[in-house]
């Protein structure tokens, strides 16, 4: 048996999108001395889940 569990898993993915470089950012600026080093952290991590989500969906496109 098949469960699609699609939704819950991009609605997983947009949280991470939003919720990993709002987390590390804060994190990092709380405890870093350079806050533009945590800044491009956080833009590189917001990048790689962007993308995470971009080849999910070109995958699914090309097995439709």
């Amino acid at each position: 048996m098949h469960a699609n569990n699609t939704p819950s898993r991009s609605g997983a993915v947009a949280a991470a999108t939003v919720a990993v470089p709002v987390v590390v950012f804060g994190f990092g600026y709380g405890l870093a001395r350079d806050a533009e080093l945590t800044a491009w952290i956080a833009l590189v991590v917001l990048v790689a889940a962007a993308g995470y989500g971009i080849t999910r969906a070109l995958i699914r496109a090309v097995q439709r």
